[in-house]
């Protein structure tokens, strides 16, 4: 942690000073973002269509509705990816032998082997933006994370 940064840490106190560590972690977030973004997009796919092909490679042959409620895209939204995903062959519809209406999405070899060769570059890329910190430090940004993710705040008017 940067000696300015651990300053801060400890005079975070006020609301306004909430609401800017809260503006640094959000910028944070997007710059680590972008740069998982650009490293899937070397593989010619998007990391929406990343994670359609993660969702396929662990659910097997899945129906476009539990794609669209998983990655919560609109029906519209999910059937544009995966038309981009079936035009280079990732991905593969049938239509369901009990249900005609339903339609189900697996994942092809080649969608198989472009998602372990993106897992692989996510993988170095997470290793190595995560080395910058200890074991303790590690630890800790677990607990936040999970502590935040488990708040509930209402709803602010």
């Amino acid at each position: 942690m940067n000696a300015a940064l651990e300053a801060r840490s400890k005079l975070i106190r006020t609301e306004r000073e909430k609401v800017e560590l809260w503006r640094e972690v959000s910028n944070a977030w997007r710059q680590i973002s972008r740069q998982g973004e650009k490293n899937i997009s070397r593989l010619g796919i998007c990391t929406t269509e990343f994670k359609i092909l993660r969702i396929l490679k662990e659910e097997g042959q899945t129906p476009m509705a539990r794609l669209s409620d998983v990655t919560v895209l609109t029906q519209p939204a999910i059937t544009s990816f995966v038309d981009k995903l079936e035009d280079q062959g990732l991905v593969r519809r049938d239509r369901d032998h009990e249900d005609r209406r339903v339609i189900r999405i697996s994942i092809t070899r080649k969608g198989r082997s472009l998602f372990r060769r993106g897992l692989r570059i996510h993988s170095r890329f997470v290793s190595g933006l995560l080395s910058e910190l200890n074991d303790a430090e590690l630890s800790r940004f677990s607990s936040i994370m999970k502590k935040l993710s488990s708040v509930e705040v209402p709803s602010v008017r």
